[in-house]
């Protein structure tokens, strides 16, 4: 190799090794090795921050008499983000009576929910459990497992909706847009 193309290969591999060195000094680099005022054995925290803190060992999953009434009182306000919290990160989703139905994120779910329902609808959900069995006795059975939060509209024709809760987060929601359609 001439002496001319040597300088060719070695220029782009100079600029190269700059480069990195200089991606070392820029904000958001490598961060550095344990210091004088950072005890053996742990990392230092970027500047300005602060370690996060470890789970509270006495920090649980909610019971799900609170989990109910979050999810009632998000229902009944309208507040999406409220109910979106509740949510898995996938909600299967129907609409009863029709071809509509998936699996949504939780903002899209509760976004749904929303608009279904206006936003002062007044709710029941303490509805007698022969209604939920009854509801659970049609075509949508599977809808309605034992850890199934129903509520009804207060009106003439009442819609329904069916949460589904298996633990501490929504995994499945029903509505009916007239209560009928359950049977």
């Amino acid at each position: 190799m001439s002496a001319r193309h040597a300088s060719r290969v070695t220029a782009p591999a100079i600029a190269a090794a700059l480069a990195l060195t200089l991606l070392g000094c820029q904000p958001g680099g490598p961060t550095p090795g344990p210091s004088a005022s950072t005890p053996v054995g742990e990392s230092p925290s970027p500047a300005g921050t602060t370690p996060a803190a470890e789970p509270s060992p006495t920090e649980t999953t909610p019971s799900r008499e609170v989990v109910v009434a979050n999810v009632r009182d998000a229902v009944m306000s309208g507040d999406t983000a409220a109910l979106a919290s509740w949510m898995a990160d996938d909600v299967d989703f129907a609409l009863a009576a029709t071809e509509y139905g998936g699996t949504f994120g939780p903002e899209d779910a509760a976004t749904w929910i929303h608009d279904t329902f206006p936003v002062g609808t007044t709710w029941d959900f303490d509805l007698d459990e022969s209604i939920v069995a009854d509801y659970a006795d049609g075509d949508y059975a599977t809808w309605f497992p034992p850890t199934v939060i129903v509520g009804r509209t207060v009106e003439d024709d009442p819609m329904v909706i069916a949460i589904t809760v298996p633990s501490d987060r929504i995994t499945g929601v029903l509505i009916a847009i007239e209560e009928v359609l359950y049977f």
